[in-house]
């Protein structure tokens, strides 16, 4: 079977997709700033124009459908970020391989990014076939990502990273570093005079000692000086680092472009599921997460307040009658509140009770009052 594209049949349509712009209605009703929050941290994609030409047949939009679907399976979803994450790391390399000046530098950079996507290829081949997807789209990649990692050339590659690897691994050398002067010699089974020093120290240890041993800093950018060490260690192991040169040359264009194009495709995928992830991890109602909680946390502490207070309770009931009777008088709700006052027995504390009540409904009508006088001077709007 031959994969074309992960979100469309007819690779014709991609190419068209690839040129549109956006639509003017794009902006007119904020679709622009939906996609640009769709696709936020994945510019390196470039996935706007999939959003920007719209399917033309029916066959496309089912195709594109039953991909989606088959990814919001969380562990199609993982195999595909998994796979995603080490092509980023692939094009990591490549880049800062692009940045360094010494030649064997380079190309040890360029052998572990060859060695990373390989990885990264039977990697996803393992998850795919372990996910077991059923759209038409991953159906017919995961049949040529099995016909590819099976392939000659493929198992070609992994075997020449291999051995080269064993290679590069088997060199030795000794340095003997003098007064401004550093000899870079072959290693020919010299004893190792660090050991020897440390075992005739060990007679004199009395106990767990601190390590005093010198890290060196890990620059990714090699200095004059390691240069100069790996330029005539290659000299002294010539048809290793020829091995090198060769292996270079050949896997300068090592991509394979289907797997590039579903690497960029099904970010499409990705991007839209994550994105309805996050709207969907808030509440399904607003008002019950923020003003549900306060308004029953509000009436709790009323309660608390209330409790042992006889006459409150009333109070309370006689404004919420009042509240819900629009249609009853303001001498209705005060009689609600001053007969639940009465219950308390002391003619001063009653007394007390009828002015507050008074000072509490003077404040209502006065902020009433306030309002229509705002609402008569205010101008409309032209």
């Amino acid at each position: 079977m031959t994969f074309r594209s992960i979100v469309n049949p007819l690779l014709e349509d991609n190419a068209k997709a690839e040129m549109s712009r956006p639509p003017a209605y794009f902006a007119d009703l904020n679709l622009d700033q939906i996609v640009a929050s769709i696709t936020s941290g994945k510019e390196e994609y470039n996935l706007a124009p999939f959003f920007h030409k719209p399917l033309t047949s029916r066959e496309a939009v089912e195709y594109r459908q039953q991909a989606m679907r088959d990814l919001e399976d969380p562990t199609r979803y993982d195999a595909v970020t998994r796979f995603a994450e080490a092509m980023r790391s692939v094009r990591q390399h490549l880049t800062q391989a692009g940045k360094l000046s010494y030649k064997y530098q380079k190309e040890a950079w360029l052998l572990d990014a060859v060695e990373l996507y390989c990885q990264c290829v039977e990697n996803l081949l393992s998850d795919l076939r372990a996910a077991a997807p059923s759209s038409p789209g991953l159906v017919g990649f995961l049949a040529f990502l099995d016909a590819y990692a099976g392939s000659p050339t493929f198992k070609q590659l992994l075997q020449e990273i291999a051995t080269l690897k064993a290679k590069l691994s088997s060199v030795r050398y000794t340095l003997l570093i003098g007064d401004g002067v550093i000899t870079v010699s072959g290693y020919h089974d010299e004893p190792d005079y660090g050991a020897e020093i440390q075992a005739d120290f060990e007679k004199f240890k009395q106990g767990a000692a601190a390590d005093h041993i010198f890290k060196f800093l890990n620059f990714e950018q090699m200095n004059h000086i390691q240069a100069g060490v790996l330029d005539r260690v290659a000299r002294l192991n010539p048809e290793i680092f020829a091995e090198l040169d060769g292996f270079s040359a050949r896997s300068s264009g090592f991509f394979d472009p289907t797997v590039l194009r579903f690497d960029r495709e099904v970010q499409f995928y990705v991007a839209y599921i994550a994105h309805m992830r996050r709207i969907t991890a808030f509440p399904a109602s607003l008002n019950e997460r923020n003003y549900g909680s306060r308004w029953s946390g509000s009436r709790a502490n009323r309660a608390r307040r209330t409790a042992g207070r006889p006459g409150r309770a009333g109070a309370e009931a006689g404004w919420r009658r009042r509240r819900s009777d629009p249609s009853g008088k303001r001498v209705s709700a005060r009689r609600g509140l001053l007969g639940a006052r009465e219950q308390t027995g002391s003619p001063r504390e009653d007394l007390c009770e009828r002015q507050a009540c008074n000072v509490r409904l003077e404040r209502i009508a006065h902020a009433r009052r306030g309002c229509l006088r705002h609402a008569r001077h205010k101008t409309p709007a032209p």
